[in-house]
């Protein structure tokens, strides 16, 4: 019976964390003064084609163009974080943010500064 049960919990948290994305995973630090867009663009979508989660994005400065939010995907900005609008070629984008045709759209710790 405990082995069952064992089986069962670490089936469930397996699940759990392949729905969990850290942009640093996908080379954005929040120590270095390049783009970030990219590599925390590439954490929402692989989130997103696994049918959705949450992108943690840790504590840092992360410089950034846009990102684009997709439909099941909650982006978790840590307290210590701050993601910078910064223009690229010497154009400021219209939104840091965009969320396009999401249905849904969530997001954890982003305050105005």
């Amino acid at each position: 019976m405990f082995f069952c049960l064992s089986a069962i919990l670490i089936a469930a948290s397996a699940n759990l964390s392949a729905r969990d994305f850290d942009v640093a995973d996908f080379g954005a630090d929040g120590k270095s003064e390049a783009l970030a867009d990219s590599a925390i663009q590439k954490a929402i979508d692989e989130c997103s084609k696994s049918g959705g989660g949450e992108v943690r994005v840790g504590n840092g400065l992360y410089n950034c163009n846009n990102i684009r939010l997709k439909d099941g995907v909650i982006l978790n900005i840590d307290r210590g974080a701050t993601i910078k609008m910064t223009p690229v070629d010497g154009k400021k984008p219209a939104a840091l943010v965009i969320a396009e045709k999401v249905k849904k759209r969530r997001h954890k710790g982003i305050r105005h500064a």
